[in-house]
């Protein structure tokens, strides 16, 4: 909430749900606002997050034959959800997963040009799960310290160049299924023994590959590696690791990463999350990552 000259404008954040934030920092947080995509198996269809949970998902993905497919939110689901927006706030700063991941931007992008009342201002993240959870928190935190929404757009622009999520597969097909497997295509078909190294980087919006990895240990000094390199010299992050059903995985590249000095130097900001059931779609129950963002912003 800001004032300008006497009058109060009330800034509300839009998401979807691939941020990956849990429902707690929803319930948290008035000013914040979530639209869900859809997973779809056959003719059932739910919404991320609300019909269906991650652990219920994962544990479908393994009893259900059928392979399942992802919706965007329409135009007009948004548009509903800015009119209600409307009647408490007086602008919104919606902000979602990258545009070359889903169509989601494109459903935002038509809301916000019909919608009366109310100022809405489209941010592409330009990456998914905690990358854009993160943008998200930074918007909420932005707003709290009364900065005017020309100026928060402005700095999560800036710092989305700062967002990487970096992420192995044991299995690349429901990347390439789903279509979302962007340049890491060219590791298809050639990683026998190996496991890929693959990142989203917010610089891109794209999954992109790093390199081939042979062996859990190997992957776990290359994510270190990688982290350290992001941290050194960094005076604050924000750091995730994410997971589908590979939850042993991910805890144990927690545990590895949290041991090294540079983590430890680093003003630092730790979260642990289960991918969205749409995410879970497109990446499978393999997965597991880091999410990592920097900047002095997040330490004022």
């Amino acid at each position: 909430m800001i004032l300008k000259g006497m009058m109060t404008v009330k800034i509300a954040v839009v998401t979807d749900s691939t941020c990956d934030l849990p429902r707690e920092f929803f319930d948290a947080q008035e000013n914040l606002f979530m639209v869900p995509l859809k997973v779809i198996f056959g003719e059932d269809s739910f919404y991320d997050g609300i019909d269906i949970t991650s652990r219920e998902f994962f544990d479908k993905l393994k009893t259900d034959s059928r392979h399942p497919s992802t919706s965007q939110p329409s135009m007009g689901e948004f548009l509903e959800k800015y009119q209600e927006i409307s009647r408490d706030y007086d602008q919104i700063i919606s902000i979602h997963i990258s545009s070359k991941l889903s169509g989601t931007i494109e459903s935002a992008n038509l809301a916000a040009r019909e919608v009366e009342n109310v100022r809405v201002e489209i941010v592409d993240s330009f990456s998914t799960t905690l990358g854009l959870g993160f943008l998200v928190k930074l918007a909420l935190k932005l707003i709290d310290s009364g900065k005017e929404i020309e100026e928060i757009v402005k700095i999560l622009q800036e710092t989305k160049s700062n967002v990487d999520v970096y992420f192995t597969v044991s299995d690349l097909s429901f990347l390439q299924k789903g279509g979302r497997i962007g340049k890491a295509q060219a590791f298809l078909g050639s990683i026998l023994n190996f496991h890929p190294l693959l990142s989203l980087p917010g610089s891109q919006g794209e999954v992109m590959p790093l390199e081939k990895v042979r062996g859990r240990k190997r992957m776990k000094e290359k994510f270190s590696q990688i982290i350290k390199d992001k941290l050194t010299a960094e005076q604050a992050a924000w750091l995730a690791f994410l997971h589908g059903d590979a939850k042993e995985r991910g805890q144990e590249l927690r545990e590895y990463v949290l041991e090294m000095e540079e983590v430890k130097n680093t003003e630092l900001e730790v979260s642990e999350t289960i991918i969205s059931p749409v995410l879970g779609c497109h990446a499978g129950p393999s997965v597991y990552g880091i999410a990592v963002v920097t900047g002095d912003i997040l330490a004022e």
